[in-house]
């Protein structure tokens, strides 16, 4: 048991060991994306102008590697975070977290003209706020690789745990494509409808 659990112990330090290094750290940014939530925006413009400029500036910090990968250019971003909050404070206060979200990344000029401070808000997005997304995923992978159907392989339990997670409902899906792939992938013609004529065959015979 001990060696189950240094080995374990191992394989997450070897995956995750930046985080675990800088856990306090990883906390303080986790709880500074919160500064994106603008129902916790001062209504005075006095205290927002300066608000939340510190967590910026954390932020900026801490993603300063993977923001200039994406091309955000780091010293507009406080300018843009300022002009951001007297834009929403004046023109979007009644929009919800999505809903605000959605249009400052796909709406023009938004879009645009805060691009560099959007590239936190894109990373903020991509953090899992649960461990849901988890959760049903293992029970995807407990309903499809039962007890029955237990030498599945990996690959073919993945792509039946994708479908299922990600695909469409049955009610939007469209099997017609699928089916004339398998119709048409076959070395020798597919006889789907083979069983049906067996009446009539062994009746001729």
């Amino acid at each position: 048991m001990e060696a189950a659990i240094n080995i374990g112990v191992t394989e997450l330090k070897a995956r995750f060991g930046g985080l675990l290094n800088d856990e306090a750290e990883v906390k303080t940014q986790v709880q500074a994306f919160k500064v994106f939530n603008h129902d916790t925006w001062p209504d005075d413009l006095g205290s927002l102008l300066t608000f939340g400029d510190g967590d910026v500036a954390d932020l900026v910090r801490h993603f300063r590697e993977p923001l200039e990968r994406s091309g955000c250019d780091l010293a507009a971003v406080q300018d843009e975070w300022q002009g951001l909050k007297i834009l929403v404070s004046q023109s979007f206060k009644d929009k919800s977290y999505s809903g605000l979200w959605e249009t400052m990344l796909t709406k023009e000029p938004y879009r645009e003209d805060y691009k560099n401070i959007l590239e936190l808000v894109q990373l903020m997005l991509a953090l899992p706020i649960s461990a849901a997304q988890c959760e049903r995923g293992f029970s995807a992978q407990n309903r499809i690789k039962s007890s029955k159907r237990s030498s599945l392989a990996v690959s073919t339990t993945e792509d039946l745990m994708r479908i299922t997670l990600e695909g469409p409902s049955l009610e939007d899906y469209d099997p017609s494509p699928a089916v004339d792939r398998w119709m048409n992938s076959a070395k020798r013609a597919r006889r789907p409808d083979y069983k049906k004529l067996w009446d009539r065959d062994i009746l001729c015979v």
